[in-house]
């Protein structure tokens, strides 16, 4: 069933799969509906953060399933 879930996040946020893994819930910013990756592959050839929108209706309630009553550790 997890694997199902990333599949989804993946074909709906176009990150790569080591993006989403990677991420916690402090890299959510919800006013912005992004997760702000700082640390990322291309990180040092931008300089810029890696932002992944998360607007997707569909996308938010993964995100929320995922994160259930947690608010610190990986999405």
């Amino acid at each position: 069933a997890d694997f199902i879930e990333i599949y989804r996040a993946l074909r709906l946020t176009g990150a790569r799969p080591n993006e989403l893994v990677r991420a916690t819930i402090a890299d959510i910013d919800t006013r912005r509906q992004l997760i702000v990756l700082k640390d990322h592959k291309t990180v040092g050839k931008t300089g810029e953060p890696r932002l992944i929108p998360i607007g997707h209706a569909e996308l938010k309630k993964l995100i929320a399933a995922a994160i259930g009553e947690r608010t610190a550790g990986p999405i």
